[in-house]
């Protein structure tokens, strides 16, 4: 990669895209290829360990702060010192120690001095980690340590094969030793490799992961992952339960009020980064994140909009320097009723933002929204700011 988004959500549905929090060109050291990172908060500050090569090659990791999660994040100077390999993540025990943990030539584990830019002991190795491959990860739990890595399997990724397993380990301690438990999942239909990470929020366990099925039959498959996340379960002996995958994830928290200002970046779904109707974020000098350029045939869809007792007119704060081209709005899904259509016109330029609306007579209800663009301008039609109704 040669940056990292971060992305928040209030409903476990749609999730905002708040732009780029830190580029490869922001380092100080590093030249090529950022991979997996992680991020930790302590001390009143958000703390990035991010892995790339530096200019001989070497694989190394770095530390880059902001007070806020979204970024922007500002590096510290240099690599952290005696630590190679990539896929960094933090754990912070409950009693305020810091761990680092990372993947080179198995999983590794050291504290973090108060500063978490350097290490307080020598790293090793964590005994236990049973076929693993590379990106681990630690969480707590009801008194035990779990250790979560992509693992090796018979005939999987690295054994000439497709597909990979998703293990864990269970300790006393965050530094282990840890007693393998196997796998309680693995990559999906699209195959090859899987990554993730378990938290708790507001009582319940999810585990983030990411799969790359819907972009079978693209460039690069196996590059272009989607994001997963559902829900985990435990055993009363503390053992993780086989992970159930979905096609929408949890159970969405609350519908997005219709009559409220929505930020266009804040989505579910689109199509594949490849695809012929992706549409993609974009930002300005000030930090404003914006959909855009939508293109011809591009799509974004926007889950559970409380539409309540129906809408008459809807808004959108855009900018054009073409003619804009239309606007058309489905409700649940595209291909049936074009349940309305708003033409765009010219604002005299990308960045030079107006306020547009147009009658749409919607149902009430709480609906999924399409949102679909098409007109004249492989440029682009519009650049989408926010949107909301009215009745």
């Amino acid at each position: 990669m040669i940056d990292y988004h971060v992305y928040s959500s209030s409903d476990l549905r749609n999730w905002r895209d708040h732009g780029i929090a830190f580029r490869l060109a922001d380092s100080t050291w590093a030249k090529s290829h950022l991979w997996a990172p992680d991020c930790a908060y302590k001390n009143g500050n958000y703390y990035l360990y991010y892995p790339a090569q530096d200019a001989s090659g070497r694989p190394l990791i770095g530390v880059a702060i902001s007070h806020s999660p979204s970024g922007p994040f500002v590096d510290t100077k240099g690599p952290i010192a005696r630590v190679h390999g990539i896929d960094p993540a933090l754990f912070v025990d409950d009693d305020g120690t810091p761990y680092l943990i990372w993947a080179d030539g198995g999983a590794k584990i050291a504290r973090l001095k108060p500063s978490m830019k350097e290490l307080a002991e020598s790293p090793h190795m964590i005994d236990g980690a049973t076929d693993f491959f590379e990106g681990p990860w630690i969480f707590h739990r009801n008194g035990h340590y779990y250790l979560t890595y992509p693992a090796f399997k018979a005939g999987g990724v690295g054994r000439g094969g497709h597909g990979q397993n998703y293990d864990y380990a269970i300790s006393e301690h965050p530094e282990g030793p840890y007693v393998y438990e196997g796998p309680f999942t693995q990559s999906g239909p699209g195959g090859d490799n899987i990554h993730g990470s378990q938290v708790e929020w507001k009582g319940k366990w999810y585990c983030f992961y990411h799969d790359f099925s819907t972009s079978v039959g693209h460039e690069n498959q196996g590059y272009k992952r989607a994001v997963k996340m559902d829900l985990m379960d435990f055993s009363p002996d503390g053992l993780i339960r086989p992970l159930q995958w979905t096609t929408s994830g949890p159970v969405m928290l609350h519908p997005i009020d219709a009559y409220s200002r929505i930020e266009a970046e804040t989505m579910n779904r689109t199509d594949v980064p490849e695809g012929d109707h992706a549409i993609t974020t974009s930002g300005d000098s000030s930090g404003v994140v914006y959909l855009g350029p939508a293109l011809p045939g591009a799509w974004v869809e926007y889950s559970g909009v409380d539409l309540h007792s129906g809408a008459n007119t809807f808004y959108m704060h855009l900018a054009s320097a073409t003619g804009g081209g239309v606007v058309d709005l489905y409700l649940d899904r595209i291909g049936g009723p074009v349940a309305a259509s708003c033409t765009v016109r010219y604002t005299g330029g990308w960045d030079r933002w107006t306020t547009q609306s147009c009658a749409t007579h919607l149902p009430g209800g709480v609906h999924d929204l399409y949102l679909v663009f098409r007109g004249e301008g492989q440029s682009g039609l519009l650049n989408l700011d926010w949107f909301r109704f009215s009745n």
